[in-house]
């Protein structure tokens, strides 16, 4: 939600960051546990394997401890495993509580089920897991909010990666582009035309997976997102996938038209694609 604006100038900047190595810089002691290997040792053994002596984490007491040399430990992955279910959550809350610390918390920060921020007020930030995006409608500062994130990283000893030294008016974030010159926001791209290609090919199926279909159908609902009423090609192929779940299947002629339709629409916005 941008100010009205009666000139060409740019109406706002944006510049994004990326944590690196974001899910082994945090680390959650009571979780190691459940993410052990089953290669129980004696501490002079591990010892004599190169590992150093140091405190270790005990379940039962919450704290930490220097083991005796006769005991036996297993070794655990103490950063947060990208396989975990919760590993996301974690990530997304480790990250936003660092980013977030230099705005007024949550008015400032863009965030699921919380008033949107007035930009007009100021920059704003978003988290996204190990993506961190700041607009704004002064390039000024943009700048000193992303210098300020920064700041608050190293304090972290955690590195940021910028994808831009200064921040810029047209800036991709999380397969979106945003575009303050022309106050549009689109896709990526190479997005649409990875969706584009692949339609083509199912359409050249007689039977096909319903399974990749499906996956197809996500990956085109996240597109239309930017424009909802795309939504409504898919009527039919929600029917079809329900219907034919987990198997193969000779797709219906509805199946097809709709496909074609949601291309069509794509292909119409090819200068968007270009």
């Amino acid at each position: 939600q941008l100010p009205p604006q009666h000139t060409s100038e740019t109406c706002g900047y944006g510049i994004e960051a990326d944590v690196n190595d974001c899910f082994y810089n945090f680390t959650i002691e009571p979780c190691a546990s459940f993410f052990g290997v089953d290669l129980p040792m004696q501490v002079q053994e591990w010892q004599a394997l190169g590992w150093k002596l140091q405190p270790i984490f005990s379940d039962e007491t919450s704290s930490f401890f220097v083991p005796s040399q006769d005991l036996i430990v297993y070794p655990v992955f103490r950063g947060l495993c990208m396989g975990w279910s919760w590993a996301l959550f974690f990530a997304q809350q480790a990250v936003a509580h660092i980013a977030c610390g230099q705005v007024q918390r949550p008015l400032r920060e863009v965030r699921d089920k919380l008033p949107l921020p007035d930009i007009s007020e100021g920059p704003i930030v978003g988290v996204y897991v190990d993506n961190i995006s700041i607009l704004g409608i002064h390039k000024e500062e943009v700048s000193t909010a992303a210098k300020n994130v920064d700041a608050y990283f190293k304090d972290c000893n955690i590195p940021l990666t910028w994808t831009s030294e200064t921040p810029t008016d047209v800036f991709t974030t999380v397969g979106i582009v945003v575009d303050f010159r022309s106050r549009c926001i689109r896709n990526k791209p190479a997005r649409l035309w990875k969706a584009f290609f692949a339609g083509r090919e199912i359409l050249k199926r007689g039977r096909v997976s319903v399974k990749l279909l499906e996956k197809w159908l996500g990956y085109m609902t996240s597109l239309f997102m930017l424009a909802p009423c795309g939504l409504s090609c898919f009527f039919h192929i929600h029917r079809f996938i329900a219907e034919n779940r987990d198997r193969r299947a000779y797709m219906w002629n509805s199946v097809r038209h709709e496909i074609r339709l949601s291309l069509g629409i794509m292909w119409l916005a090819r200068s968007q694609i270009d």
